[in-house]
């Protein structure tokens, strides 16, 4: 299984949109980190505590790609920052 460690930093954490599970702290690391091609490839967070790379231009057209499961860690730092509570920066690793 291959490891990808995030590291969501301030910068995240002040671009990222509470409620928005394609541009929250989270997604906005793993966008940067990873380099998709946002007319290609979209990705969820937050989707039954998961991170989805998806392909497809609309709705019925889409395919998962890729899912990982979003450690506790992560799942709480998305709570958190979705009330609109102050977080700190995190790293953690998704596997998958």
């Amino acid at each position: 299984m291959k490891k990808l460690s995030v590291k969501v930093t301030r910068k995240h954490i002040n671009k990222g949109m509470r409620y928005n599970s394609q541009c929250c702290p989270i997604a906005l690391a793993l966008k940067e980190q990873i380099k998709l091609n946002d007319k290609e490839y979209w990705l969820v967070v937050g989707d039954e505590a998961s991170v989805c790379i998806k392909t497809g231009k609309i709705s019925y057209s889409i395919k998962r790609i890729k899912q990982y499961y979003l450690p506790l860690a992560a799942q709480i730092f998305i709570n958190t920052f979705d009330r609109g509570k102050s977080v700190k920066p995190i790293t953690f690793e998704l596997i998958g």
